[in-house]
């Protein structure tokens, strides 16, 4: 038997139609340095989606050494701008729910209930916690606001004054 999806909205259909999914480092996407890839499956039906980048060490290094150029200036913004940006993410994150909600289903095969009202609204309130703070660092440990967590698991942050 033959197990087919329910056709994606539109946003979600033109994301998926990209069909090839590079690496994000330093703002730009690239390919792979080796240019290997590998197939990300639909879980409902077996088939392929899209080929995603398979990075490679020297990956890694290249974005790691774009995080450390980075990071002078991140540091450099002040608190209150570092909470704005993380909280437009959740923003943009909230607005666009819907169809992240189906490319998580498509990617991972979890219900779309379990992403609509689950996963996607936990990325979006652990951006908005981090916003808050990133004007509260004290180097304590702060309950986080996620309510939920698997079974046998926690859910915790914490920072560090460095």
């Amino acid at each position: 038997m033959q197990i087919t999806r329910p056709a994606l909205s539109p946003a979600a259909q033109a994301f998926v139609d990209r069909k090839d999914f590079g690496l994000c480092i330093d703002g730009e996407w690239k390919p792979a340095s080796g240019g290997a890839t590998f197939p990300t499956v639909d879980p409902a039906t077996g088939e392929t989606t899209a080929e995603i980048a398979r990075g490679q060490a020297a990956d890694v290094d290249r974005a790691v050494a774009a995080a450390r150029r980075a990071l002078p200036g991140w540091s450099a913004i002040l608190p209150m701008a570092r909470s704005q940006l993380l909280w437009k993410i959740a923003d943009l994150i909230e607005a666009n729910i819907d169809e992240l909600a189906e490319l998580e289903t498509l990617d991972q095969g979890k219900p779309l209930f379990v992403g609509r009202w689950a996963e996607i609204p936990g990325a979006v309130a652990q951006f908005r916690f981090f916003g808050g703070q990133a004007q509260l660092i004290e180097g304590t440990t702060i309950p986080t606001s996620i309510g939920y967590a698997p079974e046998g698991k926690s859910i915790h942050a914490y920072t560090v004054r460095e």
